[in-house]
């Protein structure tokens, strides 16, 4: 039996060893002993400080590190994370002491922390672990978790049976700490999504300390600038606000539009974006205009064109154009999908005239436009009325062409595999064909009611169709380069 100390005795280091036996695993003291920083890079600061490790059952060891020291990660993997330990070590092979990095393990993911090793060869504390992120090239003070009053990887040093209870301690600082983070990570979330904060640097700079939802309440109802020069601009009395264009596009309409107060916003809201919630009518008259009119039958549009801006381009139901007398400018429809969009006249079977022509293109909806005599003298390379590159078949009942063209050209075409039924079609002389089909338009002729002779009234061209429902022509066709001309039972050509 070993009794130490005892007077006028030598002593071996196991003498020492046992006294300090009672002693547990552990560091010194949290404050400063063995702390762990990062440098911005791939390496650590381990602070001085002084731990206790175990030699045996009944050895203990103090392990003392006088200076500061560097350590360096090892280089992060590119896709997996791994998760390292700063370990104080005791090899007990080579009788000396350690302070290491000791690489954690690639598997499983997410990694997994090790644990020290307490054998007859090695015995280990842990006083911090390091996150080393997939492809990190710098280890973040974010990476680093302090393990110093871990019980199951270091704790405080301490004598006898009853200690300190680090791990309760250990416990409720980590329970603290990720309520924190939770706290913290909702109102970085809502900073993201715009929503609960605000940093009060911008929202109260001058530290008023006002409520800014009641300094806020009210405003909006207040007057609003709304002249062509002073829209965003404001004053105590006036909030200013930038201008709603009634533009379609983006180039035009620069000095029209109305203040964007809520109201004005929700009715070009409703005007640009919804669809028609039920069939739709809309009137245009020669007495029109397009400038103060709203298209209702009290107060129409001058123009077919304004009443087909005015449209939602989706059409939930079927919407209808009626026209009285005349119109100024032709017809573009154009980008419309869903229900059906028709142009008639207001009163059943008035013939009324337009100065344009009449190009439908680029829609998924049927068209059908009735009664429409068109003015426009027509040039070379054009049709008077119009089908291309459309998904639903537009069609043109008892309309005409009126003017004698420029050139020989056609009042009824199609192309780009749009679809054209010209039901009872009326042109003037001086056309060179009445009905024109190529890439793979097709036009569909069902009665013709033209007053001038035409030496070739079909022509089909490049993949054009033409299909003959009922009509007699005693003149020619002519068709070419995988073109088509089919007459059914009951039409006679030539």
């Amino acid at each position: 039996m070993i009794l130490f100390p005892l007077d006028n005795t030598q002593y071996l280091a196991e003498a020492l060893g046992a006294w300090c036996g009672t002693r547990t695993r552990g560091v010194f003291s949290a404050d400063t002993h063995y702390s762990v920083t990062a440098n911005g890079d791939m390496t650590v600061t381990v602070s001085p400080g002084l731990a206790w490790l175990k030699a045996g059952d009944f050895w203990g060891v103090s392990a003392f590190e006088k200076n500061a020291q560097v350590l360096t990660v090892d280089t992060a993997d590119g896709e997996l994370a791994r998760i390292d330990a700063v370990c104080v070590r005791l090899d007990k092979n080579l009788n000396v002491g350690q302070l290491v990095i000791k690489k954690g393990s690639y598997t499983p993911q997410p990694p997994i922390i090790a644990a020290p090793v307490r054998d007859l060869d090695y015995d280990e504390i842990y006083v911090a672990t390091i996150m080393v992120r997939a492809g990190a090239t710098s280890i973040l003070a974010s990476d680093i978790t302090d393990q110093r009053l871990n019980e199951s990887f270091c704790g405080l040093m301490r004598d006898g049976v009853t200690g300190i209870p680090t791990a309760q301690l250990q416990t409720q600082a980590s329970a603290i700490i990720a309520q924190i983070q939770t706290v913290l990570e909702e109102a970085i979330q809502d900073v993201q999504d715009g929503t609960t904060f605000m940093l009060r640097t911008i929202y109260d700079p001058s530290d008023e300390r006002k409520d800014i939802f009641s300094e806020l309440a009210g405003k909006a109802q207040k007057n609003h600038a709304s002249t062509t020069n002073d829209y965003g601009i404001g004053d105590a009395t006036n909030y200013g606000h930038l201008k709603a264009s009634n533009a379609i596009d983006g180039t035009s309409g620069e000095n029209d539009g109305v203040a964007a107060t809520p109201l004005a916003i929700k009715t070009l809201n409703d005007i640009k974006v919804t669809t028609n919630p039920a069939s739709m009518s809309l009137y245009v008259s020669s007495t029109g205009s397009d400038t103060t009119g709203d298209g209702t039958e009290q107060n129409p549009y001058a123009t077919i064109q304004k009443a087909i801006s005015v449209l939602p381009k989706h059409l939930s139901h079927d919407a209808t154009i009626y026209v009285d007398g005349d119109t100024a400018g032709g017809i573009n429809i154009s980008g419309f999908t869903g229900a059906k969009l028709n142009i008639a006249p207001k009163t059943s079977s008035q013939i009324y005239h337009m100065t344009g022509r009449v190009l439908v293109e680029n829609n998924h909806c049927p068209v059908e436009i009735s009664y429409c005599y068109s003015d426009y003298a027509a040039v070379s390379g054009t049709q008077v009325f119009t089908a291309s590159n459309n998904s639903g078949i537009t069609k043109v009942v008892n309309c005409g062409a009126s003017t004698s063209p420029v050139n020989e050209v056609s009042p009824y075409g199609a192309d780009n595999f749009a679809v054209l039924h010209v039901v009872n079609g009326y042109r003037v002389s001086g056309f060179g064909h009445a009905y024109f089909a190529s890439f793979g338009g097709r036009v569909v002729v069902q009665g013709d009611s033209g007053n001038a002779p035409i030496s070739q009234p079909f022509r089909a061209y490049n993949g054009g169709i033409i299909q003959i429902l009922s009509t007699s022509f005693t003149q020619t066709t002519w068709a070419s380069q995988g073109s088509v001309i089919v007459k059914s039972t009951g039409a006679t050509i030539g």
